[in-house]
């Protein structure tokens, strides 16, 4: 690409690093409308920050049902086996 081409997209779109961070801090909801051009067009041209924009909003998903939602397939832990891996990781 040359040097021209590369300044006009530096004025229409984000970089790739600056779409990740907008996406890891959810900043992607507060943009102006101008910057949510920027956006939707760097993600329009980028094939890899698309994809790094659903699997974060994948694994988020995931992480959200972990935390939040029961899981009845998981069995609790007596005292005793929490005593018993206590003192295998202070032996270790």
């Amino acid at each position: 690409m040359n040097i021209i081409m590369r300044r006009i997209l530096g004025i229409v779109t984000f970089s790739c690093k600056r779409i990740t961070e907008m996406v890891e801090s959810k900043e992607v909801d507060k943009l102006s409308f101008r910057d949510r051009i920027r956006y939707n067009t760097h993600l329009a041209l980028c094939k890899a920050c698309r994809s790094y924009e659903k699997q974060s909003a994948l694994i988020g998903k995931a992480l959200s049902r972990m935390m939040f939602e029961p899981q009845e397939d998981q069995k609790k832990m007596d005292g005793t086996a929490k005593q018993k891996i206590l003192e295998k990781i202070k032996e270790s």
